[in-house]
């Protein structure tokens, strides 16, 4: 069973039991630096130089698909701050300025988490598929062809 699929499965029993944010958070963390754990483990003793293709092909499957996931948890935990205005008690001028302080983003990017985030409530089936890492920040971005923010 691939990393990732654990952690899809992971997430679907969460949204299950009904964990909160916070601790939906600090569990995808810990899940994520377990997988780096694992994949430097299983390529510790050899540099990408002299990684063969199939093992190159695994480890952007596994890390795309990671980035996708932490991008769509970001996208939850924004949603977050959003609702609670939480952007508006650290005194930023908008909830842009303050994601891309706060991740130590440009606010192009940003914004295209913020639009996404905004959006996302609206179309469960794109969310989920994001949230497994089927589906790029930028790939569901462009199901969002207009600004929301």
């Amino acid at each position: 069973m691939s990393l990732l699929r654990t952690v899809r499965l992971h997430e679907r029993a969460f949204r299950h039991e009904g964990i909160n944010v916070v601790e939906r958070f600090f569990w995808f963390l810990g899940i994520t630096l377990l997988t780096f754990l694992l994949i430097e483990r299983m390529f510790d003793d050899m540099g990408w130089s002299r990684a063969t293709a199939d093992e190159i092909d695994r480890g952007f499957d596994q890390f795309g698909g990671l980035h996708a996931a932490s991008a769509a948890e970001l996208c939850v935990l924004i949603q977050a701050a959003d609702i609670a205005q939480t952007w508006m008690s650290d005194g930023a001028r908008s909830l842009v300025d303050w994601v891309a302080a706060r991740l130590r983003v440009r606010p192009v990017t940003a914004g295209q988490l913020v639009s996404v985030a905004r959006r996302l409530s609206d179309l469960p089936v794109l969310s989920a598929r994001f949230a497994c890492g089927d589906l790029s920040l930028d790939q569901v971005d462009r199901y969002f062809p207009y600004g929301y923010w």
